[in-house]
């Protein structure tokens, strides 16, 4: 099915020529009542209504914006594919116009395409000559273009600018975020390489005292990714950075750091080392993804390496997991016995031998699954876009 119903997609206009009604027909106004009409050959408004599928299931999709003067109706068309409506308006006169709408405050909901601007290059004639063209448009509000900068443009800039400094916030933090995070990370793998190509084979000794405390703070700051979602500082759910992190701490927090016989194992020096690997790649993608840039071979990395990545990281978990049962077995860390208070009883070297039996592979399956289809999703994306440029 089609993201988008043409059959569902109606645009009207907001006014009737000459309020002729019986000629041009109700149905060319918004709300069908005559004494709404109002006496003009041009229009200057889009109304919208269509339906989709979203990230919600099927929705519907309406709304109304004034232009800031009139519009070319027969110059001006739509088209759509599966998955977006792209109208082109033209403008009634070839004028430069100060603002898209007629309402001085912007909807939030309207945002600037910076792609698509094409500035404007005209001359001191051009310019004199579509003020006048402009002035005879509206003879009632003569030289209201040439004095709009000094009667409301003042507040509308104001306006713009606080709503860019808060757009311009976000960007910064989540730049600075992302570029922390990829230090971090750099400085682990870093670490972990330069102690192997010193002391080959015998350098898991010692190396989780220098990178194990940066580990567990790293990803007590990826809680923040839960919470950037929820927040609306970015887009997607909370739902899979949340299952991600819970893996993760509790792979590092409770299985390796609460377990000191286990830190020189060198699964967990593999474990660490693909944890860097998959972050080094991660978090400059997002650096870049906040101001929009896309670099491909970095996107193609990006939603690639994970197919050899995720199975390497599952299976140093899986490894840790296993030999960390005879540990908890001797030292009954994360268990609770009998008898006690609660009547109630927690064996955790069972609890870890049934996720190996019946939960690794489909936890497995299910994370692949999930980056194949964001990896789709994006390709996609891609291409679409080099069709349209």
């Amino acid at each position: 099915m089609s993201l988008i119903d043409s059959q569902e997609i109606k645009i009207k206009v907001s006014s009737v020529l000459n309020k002729d009604v019986k000629q041009f027909g109700k149905q060319f106004i918004i709300d069908g009542k005559d004494d709404t009409c109002w006496n003009s050959d041009q229009e200057n408004s889009l109304q919208f209504f269509g339906s989709g599928i979203g990230a919600k299931g099927l929705n519907e999709y309406a709304f109304l914006i004034h232009f800031y003067t009139d519009v070319n109706p027969t110059e001006s068309f739509y088209k759509h594919n599966d998955r977006h409506i792209e109208f082109v308006i033209k403008k009634r006169c070839n004028v430069l116009w100060p603002r898209l709408l007629s309402s001085v405050v912007r909807p939030q909901w309207i945002k600037v395409d910076f792609d698509r601007i094409q500035p404007e290059e005209e001359s001191d004639a051009d310019v004199n000559s579509a003020d006048k063209e402009f002035d005879e448009l509206i003879p009632n509000q003569q030289n209201s273009y040439r004095n709009f900068g000094q009667k409301d443009f003042g507040r509308r800039k104001k306006s713009m600018n606080k709503g860019f400094k808060v757009e311009d916030f976000k960007k910064t933090y989540l730049f600075l975020y992302n570029l922390f995070q990829f230090v971090g990370f750099v400085y682990v793998f870093l670490i972990i390489t330069i102690r192997y190509l010193k002391d080959g084979s015998q350098s898991t000794e010692g190396v989780y005292l220098l990178v194990g405390k940066v580990m567990k703070f790293l990803h007590l700051m990826k809680i923040l990714e839960i919470l950037h979602p929820l927040m609306g500082y970015t887009s997607g759910s909370a739902l899979m950075p949340s299952i991600q992190l819970f893996g993760r701490v509790f792979l590092i927090f409770f299985m390796v750091d609460s377990e000191p016989k286990i830190h020189a194992n060198p699964w967990v020096i593999y474990l660490f080392f693909v944890y860097t690997i998959s972050e080094m790649i991660r978090y400059p993608y997002y650096m870049l993804h906040v101001f929009n840039v896309n670099i491909g071979f970095l996107t193609t990395i990006r939603y690639t390496a994970w197919i050899l990545l995720y199975p390497l990281g599952f299976l140093c978990e899986g490894v840790i997991l296993y030999n960390n049962i005879t540990y908890l077995e001797e030292s009954k860390r994360f268990s609770i016995g009998l008898p006690n208070d609660l009547n109630f009883s927690l064996h955790m070297p069972t609890i870890i031998r049934l996720y190996l039996l019946f939960g690794f592979f489909p936890a497995l399956y299910f994370m692949m699954n999930h980056m194949n289809r964001q990896r789709i999703k994006v390709f996609n994306t891609n291409r679409s876009k080099s069709k349209v440029h």
